[in-house]
């Protein structure tokens, strides 16, 4: 092994704080590599050689001592010879500014929040349900770095949903706030009777019960009435009760304003299941979409939190925050730079899917 390969080993041991052990494992695994003529045309390439390294130590980490050097060696090696042939290291792609600029403005959030978050509704409702959403808007930037166009669409549908539930809960009137951990505590005992005695579950459902027959619901808008019903409590619409629905489309999204979102969610809900949509999808459309409606969203998301939890910013994170805020909304003019998505908001084609479907 030359001196630069161990001095590149020694830098990756010390940047991920290896013990001497491990370290002397990642070096003789390696040297299998260098050994080996099958990759005589890789080795010499440093971005490579840091995948590699990568690889090598996540497989060191999971087996431990289960497996001898040569044996993890095996599996790299054909997982590898895999990889090459399908994405050929392509780190450049991987480290594209339409995943690290949204993910780079989230992870900053995430850090602030993260403290303030306690996974206790009771709490911190608020701050928990987007710390959930910036996780989410996390894993969309990693589906978009490794070319997941499908899986990117889908992820914006859920961060739609997200969206609109916390731009409603935003308002911190503290009826709707409690009424929404309540209907936390109504899905519990539905989905997990047995985590419940006997009568604790007779209690909640004669409560459930009780309110439902307020609304004119019957036993069958039970499901319903537990995931949409703390709606009613919103203060736009206590007096209008009768204009809205226990759905996300005409409910949920129709109360937060977003609705000309609803045909564009469809279609992400169409891939969700195993429908000739999932199967004949158009990558570069989904990669369009994706990119568009989730900048879109994110941008309101980030702007949401600010305003929502303006204490949380000094002077420094201030600065941070309006550089994030300028570069996602400078993002999102360059997606839209090469994607015309106009056509996505003709209400008139809206109406005329609709009309067909029913």
């Amino acid at each position: 092994m030359e001196n630069t390969d161990k001095k590149l080993i020694e830098i990756f041991s010390s940047y991920n704080k290896l013990q001497s052990s491990i370290s002397l494992r990642l070096q003789n695994i390696f040297q299998f590599f260098i050994d080996d003529d099958k990759f005589k045309n890789y080795i010499q390439d440093y971005t490579f050689k840091n995948e590699l390294l990568t690889l090598i130590l996540s497989e060191i980490s999971f087996y431990q001592d289960e497996k001898q050097d040569e044996e993890i060696y095996v599996i790299t090696k054909n997982k590898i010879l895999v990889f090459i042939a399908t994405y050929s290291f392509d780190e450049i792609e991987k480290q594209t500014p339409y995943a690290t600029v949204i993910k780079a403005a989230f992870l900053f959030l995430k850090n602030i929040n993260q403290r303030h978050s306690l996974i206790n509704p009771t709490k911190t409702l608020l701050n928990d349900l987007f710390q959930t959403t910036f996780k989410k808007i996390d894993a969309f930037s990693t589906m978009i770095a490794n070319k997941l166009y499908t899986e990117s669409y889908v992820c914006w549908r859920t961060i739609h949903e997200s969206e609109c539930i916390i731009k409603l809960l935003s308002c911190k009137d503290e009826e709707l706030l409690s009424t929404y951990v309540k209907h936390i505590a109504y899905n519990n005992a539905y989905r997990n009777p047995e985590a419940f005695s006997v009568e604790d579950n007779d209690e909640t459902f004669e409560k459930l019960k009780a309110e439902m027959k307020e609304h004119n619901l019957k036993s069958k808008d039970m499901k319903k009435f537990i995931e949409y019903g703390w709606l009613y409590k919103h203060p736009s619409i206590k007096n209008n009760l009768e204009e809205v629905k226990l759905n996300f489309r005409d409910g949920i999204e129709k109360t937060a304003d977003l609705s000309i979102y609803n045909y564009i969610y469809e279609g992400a809900s169409e891939l969700v299941h195993s429908s000739s949509s999932f199967f004949y999808v158009n990558d570069k459309f989904c990669k369009d979409v994706s990119l568009d409606m989730t900048y879109r969203s994110g941008i309101r998301i980030f702007e949401l939190f600010h305003e929502t939890f303006k204490e949380y910013f000094d002077k420094e994170k201030e600065e941070t925050y309006l550089f994030f805020d300028n570069s996602l909304k400078e993002m999102l003019k360059k997606i839209l730079s090469d994607f015309d998505d106009s056509a996505l908001f003709e209400k008139q084609y809206d109406k005329n899917y609709y009309r067909k479907k029913e």
